[in-house]
């Protein structure tokens, strides 16, 4: 963790601040302290690394929450939350309350993790996993998300945001009935949410679902975090914070961050036909319960190659 924490962008979050915020420092785990965290990164990655905002409660401290542009929508959910003294957007004039800051991404060192499966609990949204027939009924229920914030520039290597490969995982799906997690947008679903829903309105639509199956993006965290079965397919040389599991009895990837999580790796490079086909034999057998938190395996050790 000590190698992503020196990442550039927390430099220059520290130099920007400096020069029109001398007074302030970097938290370093004072307690009762007000602390501005900044949530520097997408929706997804915020509502990932938000759980680690009890680090700060738990000691005391008080919150002012600063979004980037990319995370803006998570301010609304963080209202009235326990320590979290106000909430700011990008254009978002903030008052200068706070004597320290960090990183939202940075709260992880300070987290006392005794095993790798000593994580906090995802983000509380309030809102639980409650599909309205429950498993083992004639039709399933799946939300699908296609794709992430347009002009992402890792979008089109990272993620299979190609509508055609979605539209043929619905085509090979038998007794399933596909709603739209995409804000305002159909596809290949029967129902939609529209373009004016927010952060709650999509977790609550995913809450009804048997199963969500979405890319790596914002909608497979909510998803995850309100414990619905979410499937996301990913890039053989995935994103780096899913931090995988050993594969579980099905042959698939799980993750420590989300229980209810399965990762449906590529094979090989460019090969995203053999995911979507992977997944949609899942969905015409069964849609699996969701294991336990205590079921996770340990982490997978990625092998470092140096130049």
């Amino acid at each position: 963790w000590e190698d992503w924490d020196a990442r550039p962008q927390r430099r220059d979050i520290g130099n920007n601040l400096a020069a029109v915020w001398p007074a302030i420092r970097e938290w370093g785990g004072q307690p009762d302290a007000t602390v501005l965290v900044l949530g520097d990164k997408g929706l997804g990655d915020t509502i990932l690394f938000a759980r680690y905002l009890s680090v700060l409660t738990d000691r005391g401290c008080r919150i002012q929450f600063s979004c980037s542009k990319a995370s803006s929508p998570f301010a609304d959910v963080l209202a009235g939350r326990p320590g979290v003294m106000a909430m700011y957007r990008e254009s978002d004039e903030i008052p200068k309350l706070a004597e320290y800051w960090i990183a939202l991404e940075s709260l992880v060192q300070y987290a006392r993790h005794e095993s790798s499966l000593d994580v906090p609990l995802p983000f509380d949204f309030h809102v639980r996993w409650d599909p309205p027939f429950g498993l083992g009924k004639k039709e399933l229920t799946v939300g699908l998300c296609w794709h992430g914030a347009v002009g992402y520039a890792a979008a089109k290597h990272r993620r299979p945001e190609d509508v055609s490969l979605w539209e043929g995982m619905v085509a090979r799906t038998n007794g399933v009935r596909f709603i739209s997690l995409q804000l305002g947008e159909q596809g290949p679903c029967s129902t939609l949410l529209p373009a004016t829903g927010s952060v709650l309105d999509t977790v609550k639509a995913a809450s009804k679902c048997d199963v969500v199956v979405a890319l790596d993006t914002s909608v497979a965290h909510m998803a995850a975090s309100i414990g619905v079965p979410t499937w996301v397919p990913i890039h053989r040389l995935n994103y780096w914070p899913w931090i995988l599991t050993e594969p579980d009895s099905l042959k698939c990837d799980r993750t420590v961050w989300y229980p209810s999580m399965r990762l449906f790796r590529q094979p090989k490079k460019d090969d995203w036909g053999s995911v979507f086909g992977n997944i949609a034999k899942e969905l015409s057998v069964s849609v699996p319960v969701p294991p336990t938190p205590t079921a996770a395996s340990k982490i997978v050790k990625p092998v470092r190659k140096r130049k």
